[in-house]
This record gives structure tokens, sequence and C-alpha cells, in this order.
């Protein structure tokens, strides 16, 4: 990602901290760092109207945040007297110490601060409200709606997570078969995905049989035998970007009810895709693929959400669920992922990553669905 893009992120969040009657926000968790300053090293940035960011982390990360950060200035935080590397830019105190001194020296005030505090544990939101002096308004839903609608470097760092993901799944098809272990067929999923110059966005969920009715199953030792489900869900990372996908096969001849399933999910899938556009309503989307799922007997083995949003997260915002009240926008990425799972049968997901379009919606996953 360029600079520019990171200018242009701060300015819509600078933007949209006005408009709460804000002049500066306190940037805490991984991939908020990762989204407005291009590192994940810093523990916080200050960012404000007047200027910034400044990113203030430990001595461990210092050098790797100074390096990685495309905007902003480094300063590292050291609660004691130590020497430092002439390169290095620290000053005493503990990390929010150090953030109260900064918010006095650029002159702030810390009520008009917002903070992304679902970001944040208990322990530290308590120490961060004691060295601000105040309990400061939460700006995570401003920072959820930036990050949600993706720009077109985004889309493209997603559809080349999705390419990798999907070689690495092909590899992990032609490795099946009987006697192969879940964790066998795990660990060479996320091989393929880390000699392919990415890493796994999670760990890789393979269930055979049984085990493939727990939605997010553990990958054990059981050995897969003739006529089970497998299912598979698999994601790459590029540039710290995620894919999710999820496909399921079987090893020999498949059964009646298991295709009966695999045809179920795929329709809710088809027809909740088809609904997909700027302006849709995420709960809507929901409800059309368990529209399919009831009418052909299988809403009860439906037990999760349809969808979420992807980008520097697996799972962030939107949310495709019954309850959500998400408004779909052009840009964003969600994932698409009815599934039937049922126990002492086995489960079937099929999952695959969507961009909202201005009319419509594109597939960016590309790997075959109809596998049994």
């Amino acid at each position: 990602m360029n600079r520019e893009i990171y200018l242009k992120r701060i300015e819509k969040l600078i933007g949209g901290l006005e408009e709460m009657g804000l002049r500066g926000i306190v940037v805490t968790g991984s991939s908020n760092l990762l989204y407005f300053t291009g590192t994940d090293a810093a523990s916080l940035a200050l960012i404000w109207d007047g200027g910034g960011p400044l990113l203030i982390t430990s001595r461990l990360e210092y050098v790797r945040a100074l390096e990685e950060a495309r905007i902003g200035e480094v300063v590292a935080y050291c609660e004691v007297e130590a020497a430092t590397a002439p390169y290095e830019k620290v000053v005493k105190g503990d990390l929010y110490s150090v953030l109260r001194r900064e918010v006095e020296r650029v002159g702030l005030e810390p009520s008009k601060l917002g903070v992304t505090l679902s970001s944040l544990s208990y322990e530290s939101y308590s120490r961060l409200t004691k060295a601000l002096g105040i309990s400061p308004k939460d700006a995570t839903q401003l920072v959820k709606d930036l990050r949600a609608v993706k720009c077109r470097e985004e889309v493209s760092l997603i559809e080349k997570a999705a390419r990798i993901a999907e070689e690495a799944l092909r590899k992990a098809l032609n490795h099946l078969e009987k006697g192969v272990r879940e964790c066998d067929v795990a660990a060479l999923l996320a091989s393929e995905i880390r000699r392919r110059g990415a890493l796994p966005a999670f760990e890789p969920i393979v269930a055979f049989g049984e085990h493939s009715a727990h939605p997010h199953a553990k990958v054990g030792s059981r050995k897969l035998r003739e006529g089970e489900l497998v299912k598979i869900d698999v994601g790459a990372r590029v540039e710290g970007y995620c894919s999710d996908i999820t496909r399921v096969t079987v090893v020999g001849r498949a059964s009646k009810e298991q295709r009966r399933m695999l045809e179920a999910v795929l329709r809710a899938q088809e027809v909740a895709v088809a609904v997909i556009e700027d302006g849709a309503k995420a709960c809507q989307v929901d409800e059309k693929a368990r529209e399919i799922l009831k009418g052909e007997g299988f809403l009860e083995y439906f037990t999760h959400s349809l969808g979420h949003g992807l980008g520097l997260d697996v799972h962030e915002a939107p949310i495709l669920s019954p309850t959500s009240k998400d408004v779909l926008r052009r840009g964003m990425v969600v994932t698409v992922e009815p599934g039937v799972y049922v126990r002492g049968l086995g489960g079937v997901r099929v999952e695959d990553d969507v961009l909202v379009c201005e009319e419509g919606a594109r597939i960016i996953t590309k790997f075959e669905r109809e596998l049994l």
C-alpha cells in the first residue's frame, strides 16, 4: 500500500471524528493499527486533527515499527533508565503515562479523544482511563465502518489471497485417500500457503465423517474412511489481507443424503448471493438462505450466521445474520457460507468470498463447488 492510501484513510477518520464532536483518537488493536499506519508493531497510535499519527511502541518492537510504518512518527516507551541505540527515540514511562504526556504535548483535551475500546482488555481500559482522567468515547464503530469498505488495492490483495488458498486446497484434495489423517491434510494446507509466500489466515479446518458436523471442528488424528464427508475450511493472508473458503467432498461414492445436503446448501448460497448489492440489508441476505434451507428441511441444522466481512481480520464488519443491522455497501467483501450440520452424519458447508458491487455482486473465489 502506498503512503497516499494511508493519508486518505486518516482524512476520512478525522472527518468521522469531527462528526462525533472529537478531535483525535487513540487507535488500538493490531488490525486497526495496520490499517491506519501500515504496521501492527505499535502498542497504540495517537491520531488527531493537527497531526500524527504518533505510534507508541515497546522497545522490543521499536525497530520493526520504525521500518514498517508507512506514515507517522514512532516513539518507544521504557519503564526504566536504559542505554539506547542512536536511532531510537525512547521516552521513560509506561505505555499510558507516555500517551498522557503526548496528549498534553500536542494540546489535546482528553475529553475530545475517542478510543477503539473493543480492542482493549479490562485491565488496559482501566489503565487508559486512569491516565487520561476520563472515560473516553468509544470510536470502535467509526473504525469498523471505515474498514468495511475496501479500496481497489485491498480487493486486489484479497483476490491474491483467494488464489493462493485455492491452490493449496487443490493440493489437499489431491492428497485425499483412505487412511490419511486430518492433521496431515491440515499441515499440507498450511505448508502450501507458506510455499507461495503467504501466511495461513487461520488454522485450517479439516474434518472427516461425523467430525465434519462440528462447524469449527478441531483438527485431530482421525483417519479418512471411504464414503465419509470431508470438510476443508482454509484461508491465506497476503500483506495482512485474508481469504476464506470452504469446500466439502467425499472419498468414494457420496450417499443420496450427502448429495441432498450439498444441493440444499448450494441453492441457499446461490439465492443469497443473488440479492447482494449496494444498499441491501445484511439480515435480508441471511433470510434468503434460511428460506431455502427451511424448504429443504434443513433449517434446524444451520447453526450460525450466513457470513461475515473479510479484510485484515478473518471476521470483521459487516455481519450477515438474522439480527444484523448492517447495510451492505459497494466495496465490502463478505463471505457467504450456509451450512448443514447433522450429528452422527456430518456437515456440509460451502463458503465463498463475495465483493459487493453497485448492482449485484462478484464472487472472488472461483474453486468448483460441486465436489460430491
